[in-house]
């Protein structure tokens, strides 16, 4: 009964992300020479970059394949385009600028990209998505760079066919990274060049948070309570909600505020009776983030510790680290590698640990060594080292 639940939710998700894209696909097919030849112009000389991601840009996650084309469109002569393949969130018809040197692409309009990229200095492909690895028949291209972001099994349409061509894009491309060392590990048997390339965070923009207002979603229950405990990201079956509901109980003068998208039904069931001092709010735009972290003393990164989570790297260490808040983290791997973590073991050292960070909140020491790791761990310097390896595997 589970297979056939599951294979009825593929079904039903594929439908509705065709049903969805429709008439933007229909509309593809009169897209214009006029267009085309305005873009095969525009990266004419240039460096191009396709990122064919596991996830869409409008979703309300801005994570690490929207943070590698940011920051690559950013650099000089250089043009990407980023070709989701949802549209549950992305609706637009051939092409959409994001900002200067960053398109959206259709996949549907992929018979169009060979012609466009004719005058192109150079094209890499960075490819995160096992199920378009169709598309790389149909370009033209120089190097392939596949990102191992996270484990398969994550997501749901994991099969033993998805786990071959993961293999195989392993074995294809110039250049894979792997996001944590236990990802490393797996990718070394299969990958020509391997490079381990963590997620990192947006030092300009989180360091600013001091500037911040508080977000009126809680700013009003702040001076009800001694400390203020904050998360953002995915709610999802690897959150430590057990955990997060026991302290709140333990501790009713600390207010605790979720910031999340909804991944899958785990939220919604295990926060319906939460204790009052537990504040969930939905999936805020990115921009919005720092004034959230202007109303936290702590921030979190409260999994659990399984399969998923023993090979992540959480984007969201980074900018916590960029606001200059202190951070508990359960004993995740890739935690350990940054002393401004403190990792609990259990409930009870949760809350010793929390304890702890509240009395270094305005500590310079530890401020300093925040402001380093997060210096260290910018988007600009994973970018240089991918370019970097990407170079060096030419010599």
């Amino acid at each position: 009964m589970h297979g056939f639940v599951a294979a009825l939710k593929k079904t039903l998700a594929r439908c509705s992300r065709f049903m969805k894209g429709l008439p933007y696909r229909t509309m593809e097919a009169f897209i214009s020479e006029k267009k085309i030849e305005q873009l095969k112009k525009e990266a004419s000389g240039k460096s191009v970059f396709l990122i064919i991601p596991c996830i869409d840009w409008n979703i309300p996650l801005f994570q690490r394949p929207h943070q590698i084309a940011w920051e690559l469109s950013s650099l000089d002569n250089t043009l990407v385009f980023f070709l989701p393949d949802q549209y549950q969130y992305d609706n637009f018809c051939f092409v959409k600028m994001i900002k200067d040197n960053l398109y959206l692409y259709s996949i549907s309009a992929v018979k169009h990209i060979n012609k466009i990229l004719t005058d192109s200095l150079n094209v890499t492909v960075i490819m995160t998505w096992t199920r378009q690895v169709h598309l790389l028949d149909k370009i033209n291209y120089d190097k392939l760079v596949y990102d191992f972001v996270d484990e398969i099994t994550l997501f749901y349409y994991y099969d033993e066919q998805m786990k071959k061509i993961h293999e195989e894009l392993m074995k294809k491309a110039n250049l894979t990274l792997a996001t944590a060392d236990r990802l490393f590990e797996k990718a070394k048997p299969f990958a020509k060049q391997l490079l381990l390339c963590e997620n990192a965070g947006d030092y300009n923009l989180f360091s600013n948070s001091k500037n911040y207002d508080v977000n009126k979603s809680f700013a009003d229950r702040v001076n009800d309570y001694n400390a203020v405990l904050g998360y953002y990201g995915c709610l999802a079956y690897w959150f430590d909600y057990e955990t997060v509901i026991w302290v709140a109980r333990k501790k009713p003068d600390w207010l605790i505020v979720l910031v999340g998208h909804i991944f899958d039904e785990t939220a919604l069931t295990a926060l319906t009776k939460s204790p009052p001092n537990i504040i969930r709010v939905p999936a805020q735009p990115y921009i919005e983030l720092p004034s959230f972290l202007a109303g936290f003393d702590i921030a979190l990164v409260p999994f659990v510790i399984n399969e998923i989570t023993l090979s992540t790297s959480p984007v969201k260490i980074f900018e916590y680290m960029a606001a200059g808040k202190p951070v508990l983290s359960s004993d995740l791997p890739e935690c350990r590698k940054y002393k401004s973590i403190y990792r609990y073991q259990d409930q009870e050292d949760f809350i010793t640990k929390a304890e702890q960070l509240l009395s270094l909140r305005h500590d310079n020491d530890y401020q300093s060594l925040l402001n380093k790791e997060a210096l260290d761990n910018t988007w600009s310097a994973r970018v240089e080292s991918i370019l970097k390896a990407v170079s060096d595997f030419d010599a």
